[in-house]
């Protein structure tokens, strides 16, 4: 069995970080629904909730010898 490390060889055709030419491109857009996103998170917020609820009601009820 040969231990000796085999040297690293390249296999991607990928650059260097410093050897990259970086471009920039604007995208207009229009702005965001403040309204619509902050609905989005205060639902996701209750959902979490209520999904740690159910999980925290199932693991004392299966502490206490009840199922379901």
């Amino acid at each position: 069995m040969n231990d000796v490390p085999k040297a690293h060889r390249k296999t991607t055709g990928q650059q260097r970080q410093e050897d990259r030419q970086l471009r920039l491109r604007v995208v207009e857009r229009d702005e965001p629904d403040l309204r619509k996103l902050t609905e989005l998170l205060i639902r996701l917020t209750i959902q979490d909730i209520g999904r740690d609820r159910a999980v925290r009601s199932r693991s004392d009820g299966a502490r206490e010898g009840r199922i379901g």
